[in-house]
């Protein structure tokens, strides 16, 4: 698991990315602050793994089929 800082850091830019069709890339290139620094490979990570579960949890839900568990 990621630690707190990690997580209290990370967490807001992959939920931006998700907003931003997952380019975490260009938000830190648009940003003049953030312009300066890589991404990090676990924030990459991290958008990945976010995305990827944003895909299968939307195309779980789009079926229309229900498990009656």
């Amino acid at each position: 698991m990621w630690g707190a800082w990690r997580q209290a850091c990370y967490k807001p830019l992959v939920a931006i990315a998700s907003r931003q069709g997952w380019d975490i890339d260009s938000i830190f290139n648009a940003h003049p602050r953030l312009a300066i620094w890589y991404v990090p490979t676990k924030l990459r990570q991290l958008c990945y793994a976010e995305r990827n579960g944003a895909t299968a949890s939307s195309s779980v839900s789009g079926t229309g089929v229900h498990l009656p568990f």
